[in-house]
């Protein structure tokens, strides 16, 4: 409705000033998926409709219980397992989860709406960017530089691989972030600093297994190196969709930023690098170390993999030169 020729904006602006804004029982609800046309046009009006927004609402998508309240209420009874399958795949986006076919087991869902001709998700990725910005070239572009990178893609390496720097990238970043396609992590180690991670489920599962198009079934590839390779990198993401329920099982408060450490040794260094998935650094004299695996049976601590916590904490110390309680956490599903 909103075209540059329909001149809606403007008659929106002078309506409201002159007659609406004083009347408390006319409410105005913006609603839509194209967030970049919102805060372009709404939230960063610079003409009548400056500063009159009385509130936001981000609408999330849903939790994993959520998912499996709402797959539920459709006839659709899952294991935890096969909800969390489903769930790195496609996100708990409601329109998503709707065509999900009861008597099918989550890959077989996954295998109906991403790989067949009739699937309902098979060229979302495209329609969804381009009816969501314009120039969505660009926005593609980032996706796929950060999604290539499970440790995340850095300001200045998306400068230097794109060419593309100043305001115009900031907007970008800033569109993607706002609808929730990629967030910024904070990363200690040798370069402190935010990273830009990809957390969007659909779009990291489509760049990895669709896109390619050398794939008819994802069945095929379950329980393979590059299924457990990419179930990793989608449970991690998982995990930090749903912080607060770690934060909650822990009673770990809010106010306590979750950041990730990176650790790369030089050359002459005599100690190896490591990276630490996930941490709480806690007021009260306590840091949380997160290990996040993925696995389809249960995962076996053994000496080697003890070694190599006992590694990255001894690494961890040694870098940041903390003092503090060091508590490891396992996040594992299986």
């Amino acid at each position: 409705m909103a075209t540059k020729k329909s001149k809606l904006l403007q008659a929106l602006d002078y309506y409201w000033n002159k007659s609406w804004v004083d009347r408390p029982e006319i409410i105005l609800i913006i609603c839509g998926s194209a967030a970049s046309w919102i805060i372009k046009n709404i939230l960063n009006n610079k003409g009548g409709l400056h500063n009159r927004v009385t509130m936001r609402l981000s609408i999330k998508p849903f939790t994993l219980q959520e998912t499996r309240d709402f797959l539920s209420s459709r006839g659709v009874v899952y294991d935890p397992m096969q909800i969390l399958q489903l769930y790195m795949a496609i996100g708990g986006i409601p329109y998503y989860l709707k065509s999900v076919e009861k008597g099918l087991s989550a890959i077989q869902n996954i295998d109906q709406l991403c790989f067949k001709k009739e699937g309902a998700l098979l060229d979302e990725f495209n329609n969804l960017f381009s009816s969501l910005f314009d120039q969505s070239e660009m926005h593609e572009a980032i996706i796929k530089l950060i999604g290539s990178k499970r440790e995340g893609v850095n300001r200045e390496e998306l400068e230097k691989v794109l060419n593309y720097v100043g305001g115009s990238l900031s907007k970008k970043l800033k569109e993607l972030e706002e609808p929730g396609f990629i967030a910024q992590y904070a990363t200690q180690g040798r370069t402190y600093g935010k990273y830009y991670k990809l957390i969007d489920e659909y779009s990291l599962f489509y760049l990895t297994w669709v896109a390619p198009g050398r794939l008819n079934s994802f069945e095929d590839m379950a329980g393979t190196a590059e299924w457990n390779t990419w179930a990793g990198y989608a449970f991690e993401s998982v995990c930090f969709k749903h912080l607060s329920h770690i934060r909650r099982a822990l009673h770990i408060k809010e106010s306590v930023i979750a950041t990730s450490f990176r650790f790369i040794p030089k050359k002459k260094e005599n100690f190896t690098g490591t990276q630490i998935d996930l941490l709480f650094d806690r007021a009260d004299g306590v840091i949380n170390l997160f290990e996040i695996k993925f696995s389809t049976s249960p995962y076996l601590i053994d000496k080697s993999y003890a070694a190599n916590l006992k590694n990255k904490v001894e690494v961890y110390k040694k870098i940041t030169k903390t003092s503090k309680q060091i508590f490891i956490d396992l996040d594992f599903i299986f």
